[in-house]
């Protein structure tokens, strides 16, 4: 089965609840957040998919703020077989929203940003109430410009910094660190004994020397020779 049927699959499903999708395998988003598009706040979470990451938006926010039906848009989004491959379910709560919203704290359809005015589209001017066609006209030129910016600028979601770790650096030492203090000391010390073990050696060769004569002249004494 692939995925397109798959969605289509579950999405006929008896509706339960608030209209949402019941999925277990509904995604838990790495982040959540909202940014204002002309006064409407709109949901936009952070998922990762096989090791990618990338913007999904929830779409019954947007029948909300446009006054046209979820389940009727819910039923078109399965009927279009590239939009329905694109599908997947997030599990947001209302925790994580500053304005909090009943439909949440459940699964909700959402699509990828970047397939996002496929959908609105399929969202006509003509089909909704005069004062809010020029709003949806809004929407579909310009709402996923605006989300797109957002998102890559990085104001939907912090951009987490990469841990550095500082090598540890020896420190440097100046003349007066008591260490170098210590340890010129200690030298000064050890040359002090090399010169007086060198003086040493100086008196017992001189002494050795003095030695030699008189043993060489005792035993010309002894021989007569002096």
């Amino acid at each position: 089965m692939d995925v397109y049927e798959e969605n289509r699959e579950h999405l006929e499903q008896p509706e339960s609840g608030e209209d949402e999708v019941a999925n277990q395998r509904a995604l838990v988003p790495l982040q959540v957040n909202q940014t204002d598009f002309h006064g409407d706040l709109l949901v936009v979470a952070l998922v990762e998919i096989n090791g990618e990451r990338q913007a999904v938006v929830p779409l019954r926010q947007f029948c909300e703020y446009l006054g046209v039906d979820w389940s009727a848009q819910r039923q078109r989004l399965v009927r279009d077989e590239v939009l329905a491959a694109e599908m997947l379910s997030i599990a947001v709560t209302n925790e994580q929203l500053p304005r909090k919203r009943g439909y949440y704290n459940r699964p909700v359809i959402c699509l990828p940003l970047e397939v996002l005015p496929g959908w609105l589209f399929n969202i006509s001017p003509t089909r909704v109430k005069p004062a809010l066609q020029e709003k949806v006209q809004r929407y579909r030129r310009l709402c996923y410009r605006a989300l797109w910016r957002a998102f890559q600028r990085g104001e939907l979601f912090p951009v987490e910094e990469p841990t550095i770790v500082e090598a540890s650096v020896p420190t440097v030492t100046g003349p007066h660190d008591l260490r170098v203090v210590a340890l010129s000391e200690q030298i000064e010390t050890l040359y002090a004994i090399v010169e007086l073990m060198q003086e040493h050696k100086a008196a017992l060769l001189a002494e050795g020397s003095a030695m030699a004569v008189v043993v060489k002249y005792g035993w010309e004494i002894s021989k007569g020779t002096v």
